[in-house]
């Protein structure tokens, strides 16, 4: 590591060697669910949602986890809503689109909008346990 105009660090730890990240196009029909599995508990990850169809508009940026305690904390959001557990379709706020994590590994984002929604969805991760 460079450092400049300025002492080297006490220290460097290393936190992360294996980290990704996924970016998607998908289109979610009205009561419907899209999920992405990481395969093992996350702890430590980004999502970013924003629509290209139009309205309503939707974005948002979030902190999240899928692990032991699962989380999904708006950054910035609007027009999505969070909740926490599984999904299914019909789960959140008729009249929304709402993001959660659970236990499972997984991220879910349902369509309660009344029509199809395509997003444009990038998942960022690093620190995995």
């Amino acid at each position: 590591m460079a450092v400049v105009g300025g002492s080297s660090p006490v220290s460097t730890e290393v936190v992360a060697e294996k980290a990704g990240m996924v970016c998607k196009k998908i289109v979610i029909a009205d009561d419907g669910v899209w999920t992405y599995d990481f395969g093992e508990n996350m702890y430590s990850a980004a999502i970013i949602i924003s629509t290209n169809d139009g309205s309503p508009f939707i974005n948002g940026i979030f902190g999240i986890r899928a692990a032991t305690t699962d989380f999904a904390t708006p950054i910035a959001s609007n027009n999505i809503s969070v909740s926490s557990g599984a999904l299914t379709g019909t789960t959140g706020v008729d009249g929304e689109l709402t993001l959660s994590c659970h236990t499972d590994h997984k991220v879910y984002i349902e369509n309660r909008l009344g029509s199809n929604k395509s997003l444009l969805v990038t998942i960022m991760w690093g620190i995995e346990e």
